[in-house]
């Protein structure tokens, strides 16, 4: 491998690796989706809120809605009405007729910590505020509803004199619930806002990349915007037709589709406390409104999500491009989940399941890198013959190459030969990347002494391996001396050079490794120790 085919494939993992550390976010074209500017955000958000707090611009938590309802002094709060399946328990607050709770019986968090609650501690989700067109407040997110409660929902009845409303949630299977919701206002026409102001809680113990896994996902005018944590800081306004909303953490989401019926024509997408939050805005011009919604709470599996319809199984991808297994990508990853899948119907363990896909990729491309690896053994056996070809027709470039090319044909070697084993490896890297770092199925997956295969090894034991083989590798393509002797001096510069990419490409490469996820890297070693010694037999051959 020449030297610059090194520095090609070192900046490709570099621009990858610092892609994922630090550039991770929507480009900058997606923001015009929808997007306003600025001063219209804070117009937009003054018009949802009473003219008198109209300098509490949010981000804010949901407290100052307080002083701005009609509390009920009649009904007595209750914050523990609650509906279960044998996937999810939701929990419920009469105060405001909002979800307290969302816990997993399927999911712990670590060490132990108990059950996965996607609710952040006394945060709540999906409550409802009543505007009029004009800003002013009509029903505020505190009304003290009143309840009736039944196996599969419960009812929450709210009367003011803003109107009625009836706001209803019925258990579905697995992590879904869908909301009713029916208001009968005294105006005509009236605006309303969902709340998901206290965003995901936290459920990973590694949270070094919390600004880049975090985010809003909003379908827009058939346009997905996605906003992770670390934009969030900026809040902003999508204008549009919206189809759904979701809030995402690396591997859990809660989201909302809306029906056909219903208007969302806006949205406010910002961060508070270090989660990202948001708030929908509809509105209805009749004095009754009908709506029906599907709320999703629960891990990010694909077949889960596309039973929402509408493009909801999108949110399963937490970016675009390759990086996110999407593009021309996209196909790839999905399969690579298929196979994952069917070999842990076999193997109890994931790990187990990386181990067999690294063997299994490995006799795929047994036959191109065992070419390759013979094509560089061949090309040190012509170094003399090539040296002899240069040196005979220095003075006429154009004879020279086509006696080069004369030369390989005959031996059958490819100078490029020796590129192969790496550069067949990345579009494979690239569609295995989202598969191992958002895939539920590894969270918390251990491997001898990993205790998470979609996070990096804490010892760095994998990447250290990882660049020891590497290291080996190129050793293995070194020529030897014999071949080195009968060498012009400018050859030997040259594999002076290729020599010093020898003992830097490695340690490169294990500086990109240990920040990716010890899944992703025990292929990436299992391959090359293959790999490695592969080479050594077939370099034992022709020696």
């Amino acid at each position: 491998m020449d030297k610059n085919t090194v520095w090609a494939f070192i900046l490709i993992l570099a621009v990858f690796w610092l892609s994922s550390e630090f550039l991770w976010k929507p480009a900058a074209k997606e923001a015009e989706t929808g997007a306003i500017t600025e001063s219209a955000t804070e117009h937009a958000i003054q018009d949802s809120i009473p003219v008198n707090q109209a300098k509490d611009i949010l981000p804010a938590t949901t407290a100052y809605i307080d002083n701005l309802t009609d509390l009920s002094q009649d009904i007595a709060v209750n914050d523990a009405i609650t509906l279960s399946n044998e996937k999810v328990k939701f929990s419920f607050t009469n105060r405001g007729a909002r979800i307290n709770g969302i816990v997993l019986n399927d999911y712990q968090l670590a060490d132990n910590g108990g059950q996965v609650n996607l609710i952040r501690e006394q945060g709540t989700a999906f409550g409802l505020e009543l505007s009029q067109t004009d800003g002013n407040m009509m029903l505020g997110a505190n009304y003290i509803y009143d309840w009736d409660v039944t196996e599969s929902q419960v009812t929450f009845t709210a009367t003011s004199s803003a109107g009625k409303i009836e706001k209803r949630f019925i258990l579905r299977e697995d992590y879904q619930l869908e909301m009713e919701l029916v208001i009968e206002s005294n105006q005509e026409r009236f605006n309303y806002s969902l709340l998901l102001d206290d965003g995901i809680a936290d459920t990973e113990k590694y949270l070094k990349h919390k600004n880049q896994n975090y985010q809003t996902m909003i379908q827009v005018d058939n346009k997905i915007k996605r906003d992770n944590l670390g934009r969030l800081k900026k809040q902003e306004t999508l204008t549009g037709a919206i189809d759904w909303a979701a809030l995402r953490s690396k591997f859990f989401l809660i989201g909302i589709v809306k029906d056909e019926l219903s208007d969302w024509n806006s949205a406010l997408v910002y961060s508070n406390e270090g989660t990202p939050a948001m708030r929908i805005y509809g509105s209805s011009s009749r004095f009754r409104l009908e709506s029906n919604f599907r709320i999703y709470a629960g891990p990010v599996i694909q077949d889960n999500l596309e039973k929402l319809g509408s493009g909801f199984g999108d949110t399963y991808y937490a970016g675009n491009g390759i990086f996110f297994g999407q593009g021309i990508i996209k196909p790839v990853s999905r399969f690579f989940g298929w196979i994952f899948k069917q070999f842990h119907k076999v193997l109890p363990n994931w790990g187990m399941c990386l181990v067999l896909f690294s063997i299994l990729i490995k006799i795929i491309l047994y036959p191109l890198t065992h070419k390759s690896f013979e094509s560089n053994q061949k090309m040190q056996k012509v170094q003399p013959q090539v040296t002899a070809v240069r040196e005979k027709y220095k003075g006429d470039p154009q004879k020279m190459n086509a006696e080069m090319q004369r030369l390989y044909r005959e031996n059958g070697v490819s100078p490029l030969g020796g590129c192969l084993p790496m550069l067949l490896q990345m579009p494979i890297f690239f569609a295995l990347y989202p598969v191992v770092r958002y895939s539920i199925d590894l969270r918390q997956a251990g491997f001898l002494w990993l205790r998470d295969l979609s996070e990096p090894d804490p010892y760095l034991i994998l990447p250290i391996l990882m660049g020891v083989f590497m290291f080996l590798q190129q050793a293995l393509m070194q020529p030897t001396k014999e071949a080195r002797a009968q060498m012009t001096e400018q050859q030997q510069a040259q594999m002076q050079s290729q020599k010093m990419m020898m003992y830097i490409m490695p340690v490169m490469m294990f500086f990109l490794f240990k920040s990716f996820p010890a899944g992703l890297v025990l292929y990436w070693t299992l391959f090359n120790i293959m790999s490695t010694i592969q080479q050594r037999i077939i370099r034992n051959k022709f020696s």
